[in-house]
């Protein structure tokens, strides 16, 4: 018999590194990861029994990246490996949200944390709320630097400084690019009617982009 759990936690990957002693999270998904252990522990300590969604799927060749994350968040976070559930088909986050919905739904969740970073947040955001009131889920989004800020202040610059660099500053501008186009009258509907395929089209997707950010 299935565990029930309380609340579903997922956490978007953004990519992985190959290293001498095999893959690991790029820093942003390790970042995501920490942010996650934080709530789960805490929930476990206040009687709240969550799951881990890890949303991600094979970019190129090798392990998924919900497979290399769910390998960090048990020996790095303690996180109890049969709360993890792996979501191995998604590319971007449009399929974050579809499959992750999915999976929360076969296993009557009904509230759920996203746990990306800020510049991805408002777009993760509309593609859940798109896509999780159709299965009755309700969602709540956070931001993995205010987690960690929370917990450790001392880190706030470390963080800053990190976030600040110019790749970030890029994948920032891609989000809002979307918060723009979400904004419009009746795209909304027109998403839920034709899928993952037109919103990728009006973003200018590929269904290969790396996940999570894309």
């Amino acid at each position: 018999m299935e565990t029930q759990h309380d609340i579903g936690i997922v956490v978007l990957t953004n990519d992985i590194d190959k290293t001498h002693e095999g893959y690991r999270p790029d820093k942003i998904s390790y970042m995501r990861l920490e942010a996650t252990a934080i709530e789960y522990h805490w929930m476990m300590e206040n009687s709240i029994h969550p799951c881990v969604i890890i949303s991600g799927g094979r970019i190129r060749s090798g392990p998924t990246l919900a497979e290399v994350l769910e390998h960090t968040a048990v020996t790095d976070f303690n996180i109890t490996r049969s709360d993890i559930f792996k979501e191995e088909k998604s590319l971007n986050t449009v399929e974050n949200a579809i499959f992750s919905i999915e999976e929360l739904a076969r296993r009557n969740i009904n509230n759920c944390y996203i746990i990306t970073n800020d510049f991805q947040l408002p777009r993760a955001m509309d593609c859940f709320r798109l896509y999780g009131p159709k299965k009755h889920i309700h969602i709540q989004g956070f931001s993995a630097e205010y987690i960690i800020t929370k917990r450790h202040p001392e880190r706030t610059e470390e963080i800053d400084s990190f976030l600040s660099k110019k790749d970030t500053i890029r994948r920032y501008e891609h989000n809002r690019k979307h918060r723009i186009i979400m904004n419009i009258p009746l795209i909304g509907p027109l998403l839920l009617r034709y899928g993952v395929r037109v919103q990728m089209a009006l973003l200018g997707e590929r269904p290969q982009e790396k996940v999570g950010d894309d």
